[in-house]
């Protein structure tokens, strides 16, 4: 009994030493994935900013794209975009002189960004990973965007957009409706119309 409780001892502090440097090195890749995310996100928004289809290029192969509308009648549209189908929408919604120039006056509010688990679909069926979440509300003019995405490194080890969903809305119907709300306020946030 003596020899096993000494042998416990004797190992103990080894495996407190690695279990403390897994931690850390798992603290520190979550650190080094959210710098890259931020990387990712300003490069989005250079991109965006300038109407440059290479946006696409940020998403991965598989991404999955949820474009969700609210619509002023009342009720949501959505649709679902693999990357090549994303890839034509931009390509046709960039011929359109006016959406370039509400791409140039698109403001994004700093994101949200956080790792997290995520369970992801392979060939041998469910795989929990560490995924970038990311979420950020982009405004232009009398409209607004949602966005949240996932992402995940690529084959190529490249921080990548593989699933996205975003709600497009009225601000004045949003305004609305928070102010018909009881103890509503105003948010700072908002530019008014």
């Amino acid at each position: 009994m003596k020899l096993r409780l000494g042998l416990i001892l004797t190992l103990l502090p080894g495996l407190l030493l690695a279990f403390a440097s897994s931690s850390l090195a798992a603290e520190e890749s979550g650190h080094l994935l959210i710098k890259e995310a931020k990387a990712l996100f300003e490069q989005y928004k250079a991109l965006d900013h300038d109407s440059d289809p290479a946006l696409v290029d940020l998403y991965s192969d598989d991404a999955v794209i949820y474009a969700a509308l609210d619509r002023t009648g009342g009720g949501q549209t959505q649709e679902k975009f693999s990357k090549s189908e994303y890839a034509q929408e931009i390509k046709r919604s960039l011929k359109d002189p006016h959406v370039r120039e509400l791409n140039s006056k698109t403001t994004m509010d700093t994101p949200v960004i956080k790792t997290e688990r995520h369970q992801i679909m392979e060939d041998k069926g469910l795989k929990d990973e560490v995924v970038v979440s990311v979420s950020f509300l982009a405004k232009h003019d009398h409209s607004a965007l949602k966005v949240h995405w996932l992402l995940k490194k690529d084959s190529q080890g490249k921080l990548k957009i593989f699933e996205e969903h975003s709600l497009a809305y009225s601000m004045r119907k949003h305004r609305l409706k928070q102010a018909s709300k009881p103890d509503s306020q105003p948010s700072q946030k908002e530019p008014q119309d």
